[in-house]
């Protein structure tokens, strides 16, 4: 194989790996900015981390964070809400909430 062959080849394999341990990208409010992140949703959920990181609850009606946690590889973070009123007291119309949950790897958190 030529030289070039193998720069190609090399090229085309970091390229993914280089995208996958990227800095995250975060908006003003502290939302990531790219939806990979995403790993669930809606006002019961549970999420197994596969790495050490950082769950971030955010409610999309309104683009604010309103929970975060750090996870070890295998820990759980857990959203149920049964209380519907109290829901309705702290965000408004039930119909428009659209709650997300993010995961970041620690390996994609921005250092300070």
């Amino acid at each position: 194989m030529s030289a070039h062959k193998y720069l190609l080849l090399t090229v085309v394999l970091l390229i993914p790996a280089c995208q996958v341990f990227a800095p995250a990208k975060f908006g003003p409010t502290g939302i990531p900015l790219d939806d990979r992140y995403i790993v669930g949703g809606g006002i019961r959920c549970e999420y197994v981390a596969p790495c050490a990181g950082t769950t971030i609850w955010v409610d999309r009606a309104n683009n604010r964070p309103f929970a975060t946690e750090p996870l070890k590889a295998g820990q759980t973070a857990k959203l149920a809400i049964t209380d519907l009123d109290e829901l309705k007291q702290f965000f408004g119309d039930l119909n428009k909430i659209n709650f997300v949950l993010y995961f970041i790897p620690a390996k994609s958190m921005p250092r300070p």
